[in-house]
């Protein structure tokens, strides 16, 4: 018996399954639609129909609907929020976000600013809906690692979305963290219509437009549903590498 057979064989005998011989099927999964070069004439829409696709869900209410629902079914105890500033006794305080692509005009309709203010506000609600459900929450930038790492939830806005891929965009910077779209098991992602572009292309040239202007983030996250690893055996595990469940928010 080879090196390969006795490794492939030890694998099988710790996963308690019997060793494959023949190569399995393909797994088809169906893939976002494909735009090509023009653009569409709904992207938020079309997003929306591809973020399902690869995944994720879809708030089709208001937060203060929506959240008792969340809240119970993931036992949310400890919440993160991003883009806010919100002290003990729920009053709003200064906000460092979120911020709309400046440089590009906008796929859907309205005002980006006046979007990026419907985004905040957004959060803003999500943010005091659950602190009236009993969550302990906290902005991501206050929060200790102890708190970070217990949290269920995390609630942030996306820079921009994707509508060919059903992605949305995460800007990192000195203001704007990861943890609280990476760490917790659950994430609640608000969406502006007037950031959604039309393709991949679209939103790296108006990111790199806004990086020539104003200095481009030490980070760029592009997330496409839930975090998906797999392993050797073609095992599909969601939630290992970031949240296992993700909603989006458009406003």
């Amino acid at each position: 018996m080879g090196d390969r057979e006795a490794f492939l064989n030890r694998i099988a005998a710790r996963l308690g399954k019997p060793r494959r011989r023949s190569r399995p099927e393909p797994v088809r999964l169906e893939g976002p639609d494909r735009i090509g070069m023009r653009p569409p004439e709904a992207p938020a829409s079309l997003f929306l129909e591809n973020w399902e696709k690869a995944g994720g869900a879809v708030v089709g209410e208001p937060a203060e609907a929506a959240l008792p629902a969340l809240v119970a079914r993931h036992a949310v105890r400890e919440a993160l929020v991003g883009g806010l500033s919100l002290p003990i006794d729920g009053r709003e305080g200064p906000s460092d976000g979120p911020a709309a692509p400046s440089t590009a005009e906008p796929s859907g309709s309205g005002d980006p600013l006046a979007a990026a203010e419907a985004a905040r506000k957004a959060l803003l609600s999500a943010a005091l809906t659950l602190r009236r459900l009993g969550v302990d929450v906290r902005p991501e930038r206050g929060a200790d690692r102890a708190f970070a790492a217990r949290a269920t939830l995390g609630v942030v806005a996306a820079d921009a979305a994707i509508a060919e891929t059903g992605s949305v965009v995460f800007l990192t910077s000195a203001t704007a963290g990861r943890t609280a779209s990476l760490l917790p098991p659950v994430l609640w992602i608000v969406v502006s219509r007037a950031t959604v572009f039309p393709t991949l292309g679209e939103a790296l040239r108006a990111l790199a437009e806004r990086g020539r202007k104003d200095g481009f983030p030490s980070a760029i996250q592009i997330v496409t549903g839930p975090s998906r690893s797999a392993d050797i055996e073609m095992q599909l595990t969601l939630g290992v590498h970031g949240p296992g469940t993700v909603w989006a928010q458009l406003v």
